[in-house]
């Protein structure tokens, strides 16, 4: 089992915490993860999961959800626990990481 302080993650909660410091206009994340949940049951398709984060202006690679989706959708039933990524991509980042540059 994979450690949720790994490299991966890091990048994504980068992203994230970029997306949130330049949402002018945009709803939060966890307004539109609950927007996209119609049946209130704190999951969300993959594809409704991307579609909000996009519109919140999380830019993810496709490694980067490749790597992040089987940590929220820990059966593999194409449920994501929306929740539970908020909870991981809440962890501290520094202003210096988030505004870093990545090649």
């Amino acid at each position: 089992r994979r450690k949720w302080d790994d490299e991966e993650l890091r990048e994504v909660r980068v992203a994230v915490a970029r997306a949130a410091r330049q949402r002018t206009g945009r709803p939060s994340l966890r307004e539109e993860l609950e927007r996209l949940d119609v049946r209130h049951q704190g999951t969300l398709s993959s594809v409704r999961f991307q579609a909000a984060l996009e519109a919140c202006g999380v830019s993810l690679t496709p490694a980067q959800l490749a790597g992040i989706l089987p940590r929220v959708d820990p059966e593999g039933v194409d449920q994501v626990d929306y929740g539970l990524f908020c909870k991981i991509a809440r962890a501290d980042v520094s202003a210096r990481e988030a505004g870093r540059d990545r090649a």
